[in-house]
Order: structure tokens, then sequence, then C-alpha cells
């Protein structure tokens, strides 16, 4: 009697398990107990190799026979076997006499030979996913005896075999929807990943920060989740990578920094949050790092491939690697690693390589793909860095030149106005001196009014000297350069002016070599005289001028500083202006004549002053 009860409860068991493995299981060991059998055989077709596969086996059968073997269907009916013939027919196959049938050869062995055989397939949509077979039918009642299989038999395997073919399938497409699930998750990690990342680096121009970033991701637990990430550039001169920044720790300290990762964040922007950027580069890792050094060599190196071939390497043992990449591996102490290219507008800028020398965790090949997303991702921010950096660049160049043209326009208009009006006071200053000293002539020495002719002439004299400057000041006279002995100016100056530095008890030094360069010796003899004057006029008596005279590389420095009163941070900024002075007899031209003077000798001229302290004048003169 067969125990209907039993089958039911299969069948339903079967219909509601999500287990591939499991309603393998329940069917083989299930079937053999429904309808009584010696052995029960399940298999699989793969309609890609045209094959049948044993996927499980219950009861008594022998493990060397042939038949358990992988059935070609492509063989003749005899070779495929009974189960082959029911895949061929899509039909229950029945063999009650299995000593005499060929197709049932391969079921014979010499302990227990097969008496009978019969095959089921398991269909679902028209489709064999598999077979399902018994061997050997007891006899009713449960004796020893062999049996025949019945009509009933066939009957109740063959609505076993197609409830199990759709639990089967459904196991099947549960199992596919099931990796669909992780392969979403994974997706959308991957996606959350990108995000952050993206989300930290936008907007930055800074290298090292978008490496700190990147890296970062890569690194961190929540991120990708190896142990340790490097950068390189690439220098195409030196035809070279070189190490640009690495996070992790080293193998000696890597224990003690990984372990507590996970605990102490919780998500990939807590990292971003947390950890000190600049404690990172100057970590022992990244000081290891920055000495890296790896030739880019024809037909060489894995990193020499990165570069020529565009493209990553899973390295998953380093113990064959020789050259530049066993001397990388013996630096960082790896076992194994991979390393991608980063790329800006189709060339390789550098690379990342990334380990796991702690967790000893496999890199898959597949983790290659992400790895390499975030190296384009990389290689665009640093790309658009670059671009920003120049950009800024470009706007700071032309921030100073729009300054100068707008001095010069207003040098030049200041210019025009002052010249004619000099111009026009020089003739009628000539006549008022003239008189003047006409004048003096016939007065009295003891004349009261010699005293006021005096005054007169001496305002003459300084609007004379205020016109002449002003008229310098807007002419656009070419300068005529020769050889000149820069310190020739300072020891003529210092002579010249020998009675009055005693007279006030001012010490002056020249530390300074003979140095010759081209220059209009006039030009900038008045240039530093107006210099000298102003350092001569600030300090007190007693004070001290210090000039210096120094070459670096091609150009000349010329350094002029006093320990005098010093100016006001608002009034050095406004030292170059035309008429501007904080004497109480100055002209203010002066320091806008030496400026000039310098400008056309194409050199530049720098002023530090602080209260009370002193000033500092800096001039520099190109020698070519």
């Amino acid at each position: 009697m067969i125990d209907l009860s039993l089958f039911y409860d299969v069948v339903h068991a079967v219909g509601r398990s999500l287990d591939r493995t499991g309603v393998i299981r329940e069917i083989v060991s299930q079937s053999i107990r429904i309808i009584a059998c010696r052995a029960s055989i399940l298999r699989s077709f793969d309609i890609a190799t045209n094959r049948l596969e044993v996927e499980a086996i219950a009861g008594e059968i022998a493990s060397e026979l042939p038949a358990l073997a992988p059935l070609d269907l492509t063989l003749d009916e005899d070779q495929a076997g009974v189960a082959g013939e029911a895949v061929r027919t899509a039909r229950a196959v029945v063999i009650q006499d299995a000593r005499g049938d060929r197709r049932a050869a391969a079921y014979q062995s010499r302990g227990a030979p097969c008496a009978n055989i019969i095959a089921v397939p398991l269909i679902h949509r028209n489709h064999v996913l598999g077979t399902l077979e018994l061997l050997d039918r007891r006899a009713p009642g449960g004796g020893d005896g062999s049996g025949h299989f019945s009509e009933d038999d066939i009957q109740l395997l063959s609505i076993l075999a197609q409830s199990a073919a759709e639990a089967y399938s459904k196991a099947d497409l549960y199992a596919e929807i099931e990796a669909m699930a992780l392969t979403f998750q994974r997706k959308n990690q991957e996606l959350t990943i990108l995000s952050h990342i993206s989300r930290e680096i936008l907007g930055s121009t800074s290298v090292d920060d978008i490496l700190y970033i990147i890296l970062t991701g890569i690194t961190s637990g929540h991120g990708l989740g190896y142990n340790r990430a490097v950068a390189f550039f690439l220098d195409q001169e030196a035809r070279e990578l070189y190490g640009a920044f690495g996070i992790g720790p080293t193998v000696d300290a890597v224990n003690r920094v990984w372990s507590e990762a996970p605990e102490r964040f919780r998500t990939l922007g807590d990292y971003f949050e947390s950890i000190d950027p600049e404690s990172i580069a100057h970590s022992p890792f990244n000081e290891l790092i920055l000495k890296i050094r790896l030739p880019i060599e024809k037909n060489g190196s894995i990193f020499s491939r990165v570069v020529a071939e565009s493209r990553g390497f899973n390295v998953r043992s380093t113990e064959s690697l020789r050259g530049v990449d066993r001397g990388f591996t013996d630096i960082i102490r790896s076992s194994a690693f991979a390393v991608v290219p980063v790329c800006a507008r189709e060339l390789v800028i550098g690379a990342i390589a990334v380990d796991n020398c702690f967790t000893r965790k496999p890199i898959q090949d597949e983790d290659l793909v992400l790895l390499q997303t975030i190296a384009n991702q990389c290689g665009l921010a640093l790309d658009a860095a670059r671009v920003v950096n120049e950009l800024s660049m470009a706007m700071k160049k032309l921030e100073v030149a729009t300054g100068k043209l707008i001095e010069a326009e207003r040098f030049a208009t200041i210019g025009e106005v002052a010249a004619v009006v000099a111009h026009d006071i020089r003739n009628p200053l000539t006549a008022i001196g003239g008189f003047t000293r006409r004048l003096a002539k016939r007065l009295p020495p003891d004349d009261l009014g010699q005293s006021y002719v005096e005054i007169i002439a001496k305002e003459v004299s300084r609007l004379e000297k205020l016109a002449s400057e002003v008229l310098e000041l807007a002419s656009t006279r070419q300068i005529h350069p020769t050889d000149v002995e820069l310190t020739g100016f300072l020891t003529y100056w210092k002579e010249s002016r020998a009675q009055a530095l005693r007279a006030r008890n001012i010490t002056m030094t020249i530390e300074a070599a003979p140095l010759t360069m081209k220059a209009d010796a006039r030009v900038l003899d008045r240039a530093l005289t107006n210099l000298l004057n102003n350092a001569f006029d600030a300090v007190q008596d007693g004070g001290h001028i210090i000039t210096r005279i120094t070459r670096a590389d091609s150009a000349a420095c010329i350094e002029i500083e006093d320990d005098g009163c010093g100016m006001e941070a608002g009034d050095v900024e406004k030292a170059f202006d035309p008429f501007f002075t904080t004497k109480t007899e100055g002209t203010g031209l002066g320091m806008a004549l030496a400026q000039k003077a310098i400008t056309a000798h194409s050199g530049a001229i720098h002023i530090e002053s602080e209260k009370g302290k002193g000033t500092a004048v800096r001039i520099v003169l190109p020698l070519t």
C-alpha cells in the first residue's frame, strides 16, 4: 500500500520550499518511501551542454556505477540510458526487466544488479529541468522480493516529479531574485560610497585633500574596506611613478589601527569628519610612500603596463614578482595587491594600489570595477582642480595686469596735467628767481628786506626742484644702458654726504662685493639717491643705515635698511603714490621716481616698514 498521506505531505512541503538544495534532498529521500524502492536518483539537465548531471542520490546504490556519471544526450539511446530517453521523449520510461535491456547496462553492478527502473522527467512550462529515477521496486507488503512498477507508481512519481519541477523552478527563481537583490544591495552600497566621495571632493582644489578623500573612501570600513591604499602620480619627463599619498597602517601597527575602526565609525561620513588629514599626512605609512619611485619601462613591470595599457591588474600573489614590482612589495610588505590607473582626459596621470595586509581578504577581479570607477572619479577631480587652479592663477595675473594698467593710466593722466602745470609755472619761477637775486644785490646787507628776499629765493628753488621732478616723472625718455658698477652709487652717496652723516653721528654700512650690470647710470643713480635721502631723513641722530648688494641667480638685489621712524601700514601702501609724503618739506615724488626708474630697468621694488622700528627697501634688477 502506498501511504498517500505521506505523499501529500511531501508534495506540500516541496511546494512551499524556496531552498533549492532542500527541495532536491526532500524529493530523493521521500520518493523511495512513497514508492518502496532500493534507490532514487535526481538529475538536472543542462541545456547548454546537453548533459544530465546527478545532483542527489538516496538509498542503496554503488557509487562507482557508470550510470552515475554525466549522461551525454548527444550519444545514442543505449548510452544515454533510461534518464536520457525520459528527457528526449519528455515522458516516463519504465523498464520492468533491466537485466536484458541495453539501456540499463550502466545500472548493473556485481554486488546489487538492477532489476527494474522507472525514470520520469521534471517538466516546468514545457521545459525539461531534469529526471527522477527509482531503481528496484520492492515487493508489495514490504517483502524482500522484487516487484514491478505499476501504473499507479508511474502516475504518483509523475505527480511528485511535476510538483518537484515547479518547486525546483520556484527555488531557482527565488535564488535568482535573491542574487539580484544582493546585487542591487551591493550596487546601492557602491553608489552610496561614490555619492559620499563626490560630495566630499565637490569644489575641492587641493590635490592633497582630493587624494585624502579618495583614499579614505577606499580604505574605510564603510567604503570599499581595503586595508591600505596608495596613490601615485606619473612624472612624464622622469618616466616614473612617484608616491603621492598613502593611507593605512604599516604592517607592524595594523592590528592596533584596524581592529577598532568598525566600532569608532558608523558611516563613511563619520570617517571624513573624524579623521585628521594632517595626522595621516605625517603618518609612518605616508612618509614611507612618499619615498617610493617606480621607473616606467617598456615591456617591464606591472606598474609600467598599468600606464602603457591603461588598465588594472589583480596580483593574487607577489612571490613570483621581480624587479620594480618586487621592490614595491618589499617596501610595503604586501603578499597580494591590486592596482588601477588614474586617468584624466583619456591620459594616465597616475595609479592607485590597494591591499589587505591585515584581513588577508582576497581581492576579486570584479572588485576592480568599483575601484576603477573611484580612480576615474579621482582623475576627474584632479583635472578639475588643475583647471580651477590655472584659472585662479590667470585671474590673479589679470588682476595684477589690470592694476598696473590702471596705475599706468592714472600716472599718465597725473603726469600730463602735472607736466602742463610744471611747464607753465617754470617760466614765472625763472623770472621771480632772477628778480629776487637782483633785488638782493641792491638791498643793503643790514636791510630788513634781505630776510624776505632769502625766503623768496629758497621757496623759488624748492618750486623749481618740484617742477623738474614733475617733468621727469611725466617724461617718457628711454634708458640708455651701459656697464655700471653698483657699489659705486652707494660709495659716492656716502662720500658726498660724509659731512652731513658725521654732523648727525649717523653710521652707514655698505655690505657689498663689486657687481657690474647693464643700466642707465643717471636714472639708477637718481633712484638710489632718493632712497638713501629718505633713509637719511628718517633716522634719528646716532642712527644706522645698512646697504647690501647681493647676487641671486640672474638678478642683483639692492637693500637699503634704516632704523628710523618707520611708517604706518596704510602709509606703506601709498609710499609710491605721486605727491604722497610724510615729511613736512617733502615733494612726495622721490619714491615714485625711484619706482619708475626701477621699472624702466625691468626690475621690482618692495618696501617693508614698521612704525618706530625702521624701513627696509629691497630692489631686484635682472642681470640679463
